[in-house]
């Protein structure tokens, strides 16, 4: 990639375990499409569920 990954978190506090996971899978997407140019991840948690636990959204924008 030509610009720095992106990765925003909405509604919960940063982990180091999760941001790591992003990125190795933003690598395997770059082996897969090596003409990406930048891309973005923005995490956000949608509701709590006392049953079902948390929920997540996520939303990749990659430019190529």
């Amino acid at each position: 990639m030509q610009q720095p990954l992106q990765i925003t978190y909405r509604g919960f506090e940063r982990s180091d375990a999760l941001e790591t996971r992003i990125r190795a899978k933003m690598e395997k997407l770059e082996a897969f499409h090596p003409r990406i140019v930048s891309g973005r991840v923005i995490v956000e948690e949608s509701d709590r569920h006392h049953r079902q636990g948390r929920q997540f959204s996520v939303r990749l924008y990659v430019r190529l």
